[in-house]
């Protein structure tokens, strides 16, 4: 199934310091999708962009090299394999967290480079992403998905914010309860 998003960026707040913008993604199949960025005032359209794209992860995207189907798994693989990264950096296992940043970095370039081939020359987002490389665009959704992670275990508790963030041994214990619930050493 084909679905074309359309960016619309609104602003919140009149100050650069602490500047908040909503980015929302509409698509053609009715799915809608909002994305609360806090983007600060250095960030280009190509670095929001980027940040976009990691939170698209699950929409499908056509590929003339691959297929929709092989596209979003690269792009599942990724995403996991980066969360599951950070969780093992948090509990201190630096040759698996290691591992799986290498996994979600070739899923990455995988999944960049299908969006890249991507046939669609109304898509302002596919115009911004081809004129990035193709690692910038991949760093851009470690940063969003490790941050995320990080702050699902540090910063919150069943969805909801903590009172008071996680101290580091408390963190690593839920660290490698989240690693082990989400069967992160299954990820090849």
């Amino acid at each position: 199934m084909i679905q074309f998003c359309v960016a619309r960026q609104t602003r919140r707040g009149g100050s650069y310091a602490g500047l908040k913008d909503r980015v929302s993604l509409l698509c053609v199949d009715g799915n809608f999708l909002a994305v609360h960025l806090r983007l600060r005032d250095y960030m280009n359209r190509a670095a929001i962009i980027a940040t976009i794209v990691a939170s698209i992860l699950s929409f499908p995207s056509l590929s003339l090299a691959a297929s929709d189907a092989e596209i979003g798994g690269s792009g599942d693989k990724m995403s996991g394999a980066f969360r599951c990264s950070t969780y093992a950096q948090l509990f201190h296992d630096q040759k698996e967290q290691q591992r799986l940043f290498q996994i979600g970095l070739k899923a990455g370039r995988d999944y960049v480079e299908g969006l890249k081939s991507r046939d669609d020359p109304t898509s302002e987002l596919l115009t911004f992403i081809r004129g990035a490389s193709t690692d910038f665009v991949v760093g851009q959704m470690y940063e969003s998905e490790s941050t995320h992670a990080y702050d699902e275990i540090v910063k919150y508790q069943n969805g909801l914010p903590l009172n008071q963030w996680l101290d580091a041994p408390a963190a690593k214990t839920q660290a490698e309860l989240t690693y082990n619930k989400s069967n992160c050493s299954l990820i090849q």
